[in-house]
């Protein structure tokens, strides 16, 4: 039983290290494919901000797959090489995929998850619009701030107005 307990210890961890880190959803980082990118700018007012939870995108973060795949994987070679021999090793290596997998998933979920701002913005023209980007900077209700659109939109401070 410390065998299995040890292995699946060691599957999680792999599964873990292997899913990586949650994108960056700060205001201050670029992509390299959105470096020279031009985007439109419009000014307007912070009419409200409140935090969000920001969870990776099925579509553009694997939705959990990668945690699964790896975490089934690095399970079933844990499982299977550290219990018995034959049939046993072979059961061993697909109860280790199973726990493996849905350890690897929970850890890719939860790696995935951070928490960033709505702001609700006013533009001078009248229109409404909703950006969620990281938690900081923050803006005040009432505040000033320029909003970037394009391939990716962003708030950032209005320096004609914000200037000291």
């Amino acid at each position: 039983m410390k065998i299995l307990t040890r292995s699946l210890v060691t599957a999680a961890f792999i599964a873990l290290t292997v899913t990586g880190c949650a994108p960056s959803i700060s205001p201050d980082t670029y992509s390299t494919s959105g470096a020279g990118q031009v985007n439109r700018v419009i000014a307007g007012r912070v009419v409200s901000a409140r935090v969000v939870n920001v969870s990776g995108d099925s579509l553009t973060q694997g939705g959990g797959v990668v945690g699964t795949v790896a975490g089934a994987g690095a399970g079933a070679i844990a499982a299977g090489s550290a219990i018995g021999g034959g049939n046993g090793s072979a059961i061993a290596a697909i109860g280790g995929a199973v726990l493996g997998g849905v350890l690897g998933n929970y850890a890719e979920k939860k790696i995935t998850s951070q928490q960033g701002m709505e702001y609700v913005v006013k533009t001078n023209g009248g229109d409404m619009i909703s950006v969620v980007q990281g938690i900081s900077p923050r803006f005040s209700i009432g505040q000033h701030v320029l909003v970037e659109y394009g391939a990716r939109a962003r708030v950032a401070i209005d320096p004609s107005y914000n200037s000291n």
